[in-house]
């Protein structure tokens, strides 16, 4: 069951955690239909021996014990009375976690088959999972590995052209190694081949022409565009630099009184003549400020508040607004550039045009040939309509990416591709040996759809729901006190001797910066950095306390540089062994994030939350429906019988 996020290989901790936690679900004490049973669902039941067989496939016991004292990792070579082979699961929650670990593989089979997945007489729940990329090519991989594995003289081979990279190691030593590396190789190799194999030996017709639509006329776009003049209006837009100064509304009433005093204070520079750009930089708060307060994009009307746009867009160009109030910021704005609302003309939309165009004649065609088929296959056809059908509910940039007639085809063939290789598992499993490797494959594609379908498909978060975090734990959205500094190094000595001499270019490096030496010239002579040859300038910002572990690591370094000022120099230091002399180049205090900048965070912690809220309801859904029933004196039987074997185990490796 979910397999690629929560299967048994790896065994994932929060697919164990709901299993424990859930293991009170099933009558556990009712009596079992036979002595022998272990467990019933959905009308089935499951023997002790089957359960073992289980076991045994999905590797529980390499789990708990993953390293074999005689052969490593490599279980292959182990006895099956070698303990490592025979090591027992220790007690009956261990079985029923397991358990549910099956019934819920099980109950994935058969919601594929109540939804028509991997099922030989529909196409249906395609194109979807295509663009979703699961990974097929691991199930031809899975079907065919036996075809690919490397024999014993290719790893001879290999081990003999690579003697230099495995000096001093044996060829037993590394043969599961370059095993691993030739099979992986051999099948990238095959898979492409295989597919080939399976379309040239497959029996389709396809009809993709239903696909086409003609190019569209110029009359038919001026047609369209005549009948549609309103649809091209342009509203009221401007470009503008901001004085944006956040407010705080949930600290206290001093801090918003600053705010409101260095806005103030921006307006005054503003009136005495200084440059926009200019007051922006020093004053402004956000991601615009560096810019000097260039908002990138046009704002046209609608876009913004109504607070905002009452006192902006009646601006003139280069005509500056009063102090004004918007949530929780306060601005001031520059117009700089305006455009009046109006039509756009033919040409300027012509593209646009041409894709609805496009769009209405598709319709037409793909409703009148709704009941055709685009490929048949074996006895499946996939049609017209089902194909507009599936196509309208995929994601827009899938929309986008296969949305013209060649995109369209390569998506019909990757549909065709996951038909034949669904089709050929079952095939292959009516006459290999391996088939339940074979169905493992199988179930692991289908449990990735599921997933994908009832997990993924379902999470969705509001922006309400994100402002409601942002308020209740804004807290948590703060930016930690940052500087820029540029600095020179000199390393610690290992003698007293060296100590001295080390010390002495440090403080000599100190008197020259003192003197009135530009520092970035002293970095370069004395520093013993990587950064010497840009003058000790460190690019990226250090940010005060951004975690607890890395300011108990740097809580040094912190205090030395963080008391100074923009352009303050600090004296000679030392930190982690080192000599340092520091410059603070550029400096910004602790400060709250906007909701906007906290808005990407919250959403991802969201999303993981409810994603892993609606994976355990999905989970406890399926089993519910099993009507699982769990027997616990069948469990105690297999458990005392495992102790009785153990210690006949231990009795002859004595």
């Amino acid at each position: 069951m979910f397999k690629s996020d929560f299967g048994w290989k790896p065994i994932v901790g929060i697919l164990l955690v709901f299993l424990l936690l859930t293991s009170g679900c099933g009558k556990r004490q009712a009596e079992a239909p036979g002595e022998d049973i272990v467990v019933t669902y959905s009308g089935k039941s499951l023997s002790k021996e089957e359960l073992k067989d289980y076991i045994r496939r999905q590797g529980a016991k390499e789990r708990e014990h993953a390293i074999c004292e005689k052969h490593g990792f490599d279980h292959s070579q182990c006895d099956k009375l070698e303990s490592c082979e025979s090591h027992p699961i220790h007690s009956i929650e261990a079985y029923r976690v397991i358990i549910k670990e099956l019934v819920l593989e099980e109950m994935t089979k058969n919601w594929a088959k109540e939804k028509g997945i991997a099922n030989r007489g529909e196409v249906k729940h395609g194109l979807k999972h295509i663009v979703e990329e699961i990974n097929l090519g691991s199930l031809a991989a899975k079907m065919h590995e036996d075809e690919f594995a490397p024999d014993k003289i290719e790893i001879q081979q290999y081990f003999e052209e690579h003697r230099e990279e495995y000096k001093g190691r044996s060829l037993s030593e590394v043969e599961m190694e370059i095993k691993s590396i030739l099979t992986v190789k051999k099948g990238k190799e095959f898979v492409p081949r295989y597919i080939e194999k399976l379309k040239e030996n497959a029996v389709i017709s396809r009809n993709y022409d239903l696909l086409k639509v003609d190019e569209p006329t110029e009359a038919e776009l001026r047609n369209y565009y005549e009948s549609n003049r309103d649809e091209y209006i342009e509203p009221k837009k401007i470009r503008i630099l901001q004085i944006k100064i956040d407010i705080c509304s949930t600290c206290s009433k001093v801090m918003q009184d600053a705010a409101r005093k260095k806005v103030e204070e921006a307006m005054f520079r503003l009136k005495a003549w200084q440059d926009f750009s200019d007051v922006a930089k020093e004053f402004s708060d956000g991601i615009y400020a560096e810019d000097g307060g260039r908002y990138q994009n046009y704002i046209k009307e609608g876009d913004r508040s109504e607070v905002f746009e009452n006192n902006v867009f009646n601006l003139g160009v280069n005509e500056i607004s009063n102090i004004f109030k918007d949530r929780d910021n306060f601005y001031i704005v520059k117009v700089i550039e305006k455009q009046s609302k109006r039509r756009k003309d033919f040409f300027e939309v012509i593209d646009e045009v041409k894709v609805k165009v496009i769009q209405e004649k598709e319709d037409e065609k793909y409703e009148l040939n709704k009941f055709e088929a685009l490929f048949s296959m074996h006895g499946k056809r996939f049609t017209l309509g089902e194909f507009k059908e599936e196509f309208s509910e995929l994601p827009y940039e899938a929309k986008r990416q296969f949305g013209n007639f060649e995109g369209k085809k390569a998506l019909l063939d990757k549909l065709i591709i996951k038909e034949l290789l669904l089709e050929d598992a079952g095939d292959k499993m009516l006459d290999r040996e391996n088939k339940q490797e074979v169905e493992d494959a199988k179930a692991e594609i289908i449990s990735q759809i599921l997933h994908m379908e009832e997990v993924d498909e379902k999470i969705e978060v509001s922006d309400e729901e994100v402002k409601k975090i942002y308020e209740q734990k804004k807290g948590l959205f703060v930016e930690s006190a940052k500087a820029k500094i540029s600095y020179i190094r000199v390393s610690g000595g290992f003698s007293d001797d060296e100590e001295r001499r080390m010390r002495q270019k440090i403080e000599e490096a100190y008197q020259k910066i003192k003197s009135g030496v530009d520092f970035a010239s002293v970095a370069k002579k004395y520093s013993e950095d990587w950064t010497a040859t840009s003058g000790g300038e460190l690019e990226s910002w250090i940010y005060e306390g951004a975690s607890q572990l890395g300011e108990m690591i740097e809580h040094g370094f912190h205090q030395s540089i963080f008391k100074l000022g923009p352009g303050q120099v600090s004296e000679v230091f030392r930190f982690g062994g080192d000599f340092f002399i520091v410059k603070m180049r550029q400096k910004e205090e602790k400060r709250q994030k906007t909701f906007e900048e906290a808005k990407p965070y919250i959403e991802e912690l969201l999303s993981a939350h409810k994603h892993q809220e609606r994976t355990f309801k999905l989970q406890d859904e399926l089993l519910e429906k099993s009507k699982l029933i769990i027997y616990d004196k069948t469990l105690k039987q297999m458990l005392k019988e495992q102790k009785q074997r153990q210690k006949e185990i231990n009795r002859q490796n004595k």
